[in-house]
């Protein structure tokens, strides 16, 4: 219950701050060489939302983030990393508790795929290296360990696999 609570808040929270933000994205002229900046990939909650809102563009402007906006998108990025199903983060004491002594496999798997995804940009190897490091893979058990998930806490951890797949994104940063 308390592994979810902490995403379910962020999760809330940042859906009306992206509202709001998209809300007050407007063009601005365009002042950098493109290839000097970079951009922001939006998870699917993001695209999703942006959809209600039309962004025309001139010759010679952009439509640049507002800063409210990059401020529900990191809110997005902070709740997708704490669900990560690896050690203390809130994803890890969620896969401890549905899935028992098999959470390693879902934290180690968790691990290699921010490494291989590090690959192709994002950043994900210094949150790789932070889980690894700082962090851990494992989970010591709870004292109930043996007592089943109720049908509540089973809606509770599809839902956190939900916000997990409407906030994160592969590549947040190209």
């Amino acid at each position: 219950d308390i592994g979810i609570a902490g995403p379910i808040a962020g999760f809330l929270v940042s859906i009306p701050v992206c509202l709001i933000g998209l809300f007050l994205m407007q063009q601005n002229p365009v002042f950098a060489d493109p290839s000097q900046t970079f951009q922001l990939n939006p998870p699917l909650l993001f695209t999703a939302l942006s959809q209600f809102f039309t962004f025309p563009t001139s010759p010679g402007k952009e439509i640049v983030i507002h800063p409210t906006a990059f401020a529900g998108w990191v809110g997005l990025l902070v709740t997708a990393i704490n669900l990560l199903p690896a050690g203390q983060l809130d994803g890890g004491h969620i896969a401890r508790g549905a899935l028992r002594e098999k959470h390693r496999y879902a934290s180690y798997t968790a691990i290699g795929l921010l490494l291989l995804s590090s690959f192709f940009g994002g950043g994900w190897l210094l949150m790789a290296f932070f889980i690894i490091f700082f962090i851990g893979a494992g989970h010591p058990p709870a004292l109930n360990e043996f007592v089943p998930l109720d049908a509540k806490r089973k809606i509770l951890v599809l839902l956190s696999i939900v916000i997990f797949a409407l906030s994160f994104t592969p590549i947040p940063v190209s």
